[in-house]
């Protein structure tokens, strides 16, 4: 099983690379619309005790035992003499709009960086097969279970986002040139970058080579803070109008900020009307 990390201090320099090239194909296709959440309803083979024909009262002493309506679980044929009394589960799960992914191919494919298409074809693999949006079950054989996208906690993203850049800066400034190369434009930056004067080189825009940091001039703080000897500061550099990168820092800092406020404010002690109306 290859697992991905988001992290260059919790994984290999090849294997955070692949994490962050996934990164740029799943981003493309998300702003093309091609990924698409639906619901798809998965068979739970609930333990290995099994039954020479189906039998009601089981079904009932299963829900019972389990806590859930009588109608979720069913009787699932394991072979011609056996039986398993199964739950039917709804997940989340990604599926791959095939007619919209075929551009994001062929522009990814002008890039460089993804000039060999393998690492298109095995992303695009696993999309067709499906990414259940938590931990899913194996298949009600026992066989391998769907590929999984493990959401974490809150904690756990402030925690990354705090502790990446370090790290990051690092492995760009002293990692192998060839895996760097491999890394799309995009994907060159940490998710948020709080310290400004580290000296280490940075990827301030759409430039293909880093600059010092001491040359870039950036714009004024939207929150500083001065702790350890270090400044941390809210900010982006100075960069021309219409660049995608002008606010990267202070939309990534005020999207952290929304979700603190969503998951902190307990809503049931301000008189707020029945029904939200959320634009």
């Amino acid at each position: 099983m290859d697992v991905l990390r988001n992290s260059p201090n919790q994984a290999t320099t090849e294997s955070y690379v692949k994490f962050l090239r996934t990164c740029e194909i799943l981003r493309q296709l998300q702003i093309a619309g091609a990924l698409t959440l639906q619901q798809q309803v998965v068979e739970i083979l609930l333990g290995d005790k099994t039954f020479p024909a189906p039998d009601a009262n089981a079904l009932l002493e299963a829900a019972k035992a389990g806590g859930g309506e009588a109608g979720n679980y069913i009787w699932t044929k394991l072979n011609d003499h056996e039986w398993g009394i199964a739950q039917n589960v709804t997940f989340p799960i990604f599926t791959l709009n095939e007619a919209k992914a075929k551009s994001v191919v062929t522009a990814l494919k002008s890039d460089g960086v993804f000039k060999s298409g393998d690492a298109l074809r095995e992303v695009l693999l696993i999309l067709n097969q499906g990414v259940v949006v938590k931990s899913g079950p194996a298949n009600r054989h026992g066989g391998e279970g769907e590929t999984r996208l493990i959401l974490r906690s809150y904690s756990s993203i402030l925690s990354a986002v705090a502790t990446e850049q370090e790290p990051f800066d690092a492995l760009l400034s002293h990692g192998n040139e060839r895996e760097i190369s491999m890394i799309p434009l995009n994907q060159l930056r940490p998710v948020l970058r709080t310290i400004w004067r580290s000296g280490k080189p940075i990827w301030v825009g759409a430039e293909t080579e880093p600059v010092h940091p001491d040359s870039v001039k950036l714009r004024r703080d939207v929150v500083a803070l001065d702790f350890a000897g270090k400044r941390y500061a809210i900010t982006d550099p100075v960069r021309p109008a219409g660049d995608r990168y002008a606010s990267w820092n202070r939309k990534t800092f005020q999207l952290v900020v929304d979700l603190h406020s969503l998951i902190s404010v307990d809503i049931s002690k301000y008189p707020l009307p029945t029904t939200l109306q959320i634009r």
